[in-house]
């Protein structure tokens, strides 16, 4: 689906649909990427922060790939942004809809598998928990700085404990 356009990596863990009616879906990258980005040593904080950190990689790199259409939509599915943080970039919380839930029930092993390689051990995802988020161009530029600001505190936070990690292996050999 990459090679015919359907589908695009915004960054590492980052996916997008082809636009479709003014609107852009968003989705995490699959098992298969986690296994191969994720760095094997860290431990399942730094993951997290990590996949968080990527995630804000591939919103930027969207909002600058189509910096010239405000109104367009961006809807994304997920249990690994919060709320909160949602809200603090320019997303809103919206009601699952239907169809999207089955397909995560679904998916559900899939999503067991790469919430336990995120996390370093096993673990399972809420359902409660998993939220649809939707924004525009326009709100996410009107949140540029914030984004930047939470991604960069996440690669310092990913580089500090990368260092410390590669330093406690070191020691122990």
């Amino acid at each position: 689906m990459i090679k015919n356009g359907k589908l695009r990596y915004e960054s590492s863990l980052l996916i997008s649909e082809k636009e479709k009616e003014n609107q852009i879906t968003i989705h995490g990258g699959t098992l298969f990427d986690y296994y191969f980005v994720l760095n094997k040593d860290a431990n399942g904080k730094n993951r997290r922060n990590y996949i968080l950190f990527e995630y804000l990689n591939g919103i930027l790199n969207l909002m600058e790939s189509n910096k010239d259409k405000p109104n367009l939509e961006i809807t994304g599915t997920t249990y690994v942004l919060n709320q909160r943080t949602a809200k603090k970039i320019g997303f809103e919380v919206e009601r699952t809809n239907t169809t999207q839930l089955i397909i995560l029930i679904l998916n559900y092993p899939n999503l067991v598998f790469t919430k336990s390689f995120a996390n370093k051990r096993l673990s399972f995802p809420n359902i409660k928990n998993i939220k649809t988020y939707r924004s525009n161009i326009e709100k996410l530029e009107e949140n540029k700085q914030r984004i930047s600001k939470i991604r960069n505190a996440l690669q310092i936070s990913i580089t500090k404990n990368d260092s410390s990690q590669i330093s406690a292996v070191v020691e122990k050999r």
